[in-house]
């Protein structure tokens, strides 16, 4: 796998910026680049599973505890147990609704959770656990996207590489005001965005490619599709 810095210097290569007194620059449109195709889709790459321990009577958790890099909750996948223990995903105003808006008021509301939802930059459960659910009931796990780290290794596949490195460029010239902006924008609109989402990165029995005609067949381990071992016996 690629890292940052090597993709950053590339950005400033091929850009026309010179990374030694300009890499703050070629950092910041990398940057923008990645978090462009971080929002165009929920990618495999950057999907993730993460849990943490509730606490009694307390109802909202901020993902910087959780979770630092988050971006997306997968908000299928919230559960406190097995199969059965998911916890219903509704914005704050249903759960308001349901539960009467004050829920979260007092710890003698404190219970079974039913609900999740994100309020700002915190992942809130409703109701509030109760110390004896904790007891039985510690952890709260769920998936989750997160977004594109800005040093080390990145999570793009190498397979995308080129097409950072354009989306980084389209970034930085419409930053720049740069003529080539529009043109490298609408590449990365209509070219790459496409070829990304239609890219299959798991291949399974009922989606795998046609064999080239000069595989064996099965049947024929001599046969190459071009008879040339059958014409020589």
């Amino acid at each position: 796998m690629s890292t940052f810095a090597a993709l950053s210097a590339d950005v400033a290569a091929v850009g026309g910026l010179d990374y030694t007194s300009e890499q703050t620059a070629a950092d910041r449109w990398t940057n923008g680049g990645l978090r462009m195709i971080s929002r165009a889709a929920p990618w495999e790459w950057l999907h993730a599973y993460t849990s943490f321990n509730l606490t009694a009577n307390d109802y909202d958790y901020p993902f910087s505890t959780i979770a630092s890099t988050l971006f997306r909750i997968d908000i299928r996948s919230v559960r406190y147990g097995d199969a059965t223990q998911y916890l219903k995903w509704g914005n704050i105003q249903a759960i308001d609704e349901a539960l009467g808006p004050d829920w979260r008021d007092s710890s003698a509301n404190a219970g079974t959770p039913q609900y999740v939802t994100r309020v700002g930059n915190e992942l809130w459960v409703a109701d509030m656990p109760s110390a004896a659910f904790i007891a039985d009931n510690p952890t709260v796990y769920f998936a989750y996207w997160r977004h594109e780290v800005s040093t080390g290794t990145l999570y793009l596949p190498d397979e995308f590489y080129e097409i950072a490195v354009d989306a980084s460029l389209a970034y930085g010239f419409t930053q720049e005001d740069d003529p080539r902006g529009d043109p490298m924008m609408t590449r990365w609109r209509l070219i790459h965005l496409p070829e990304m989402r239609g890219t299959r990165l798991d291949i399974g029995a009922r989606d795998q490619m046609a064999n080239p005609r000069h595989f064996a067949d099965g049947s024929r381990l001599d046969d190459y599709g071009d008879g040339w071992l059958r014409s020589s016996n």
